[in-house]
């Protein structure tokens, strides 16, 4: 198996939920077909008292057997599709105790939840959120930034009518904002709407505004995001919004 591979599979399974060390004897015993525990351990070098107790890990897990042959142990890994019915049934274990987690987590609604995301894939993440937004949103900012940085994750206005999104939008006078802006006026979907602020109004962040949350998205040196999720709170920017979009311009 080529080293690369390897490591990618390997970080993969470590995700899925075993440690390094089960990943490496679970791929080597997969790889081998059948074989002892020397061979097993020698191919995932590591010693092997440590190979047999792993072993016994995965044997309880599901994912290798044990397989009797003139008198010796043998392993044998079971196919890998088997790692799909172990997620199944751990993620039912998960859904069986959700009433409880849920009974048990404590946090006072009444009170503004702040959460800060770094990286592109935090603000990839919210981007994914927003898209799913359930209510109206409310878009102001630098689409000339936003789409230079996160050209992969910027909300394209051919998902926002796909998704069947209400969507409000004030962008600034840059010359890719109003090429933007006028992209949604030919895409001619009556539920997304784009207005511009005034020549002498600069907003260099991007922001959001949907259900009872706000999403703040520095994207012109670090990147990341601030949401804030308070329905009183929320409601306050979508009428500062409102007068915003009073004062905005038409685009022509």
């Amino acid at each position: 198996m080529e080293f690369l591979n390897f490591m990618i599979l390997n970080k993969t399974l470590e995700q899925f939920g075993l440690s390094s060390a089960e990943a490496s004897v679970y791929l080597a015993t997969l790889e081998l077909g059948s074989a002892s525990v020397l061979k097993i351990a020698k191919k995932a070098e590591i010693k092997r008292p440590t190979a047999y107790l792993i072993l016994d890990t995965l044997i309880e897990k599901g994912l290798v057997s044990r397989l009797p042959k003139e008198n010796k142990t043998f392993y044998v890994a079971e196919n890998p599709e088997k790692l799909i019915n172990v997620l199944k049934e751990k993620e039912k274990g998960i859904q069986n105790i959700m009433p409880l987690l849920k009974a048990i987590y404590n946090v006072d609604k009444a009170k503004p939840q702040v959460r800060f995301y770094e990286g592109r894939d935090g603000l990839a993440s919210i981007y994914d959120m927003i898209l799913k937004s359930k209510t109206e949103i409310l878009f102001y900012g630098y689409i000339k930034q936003l789409l230079k940085e996160f050209p992969e994750s910027f909300i394209k206005v051919e998902d926002i009518k796909k998704n069947k999104l209400k969507v409000r939008e004030i962008v600034t006078q840059d010359k890719f904002d109003l090429e933007y802006a006028h992209s949604v006026i030919k895409s001619k979907n009556p539920r997304h709407h784009i207005r511009t602020l005034t020549k002498d109004l600069i907003i260099e962040t991007d922001n959001a505004i949907f259900e009872n949350k706000i999403a703040i998205f520095s994207i012109k040196k670090d990147f990341f995001v601030v949401v804030i999720e308070s329905a009183d709170i929320a409601n306050s920017y979508r009428a500062m919004f409102e007068l915003a979009w009073r004062s905005a311009e038409r685009i022509k």
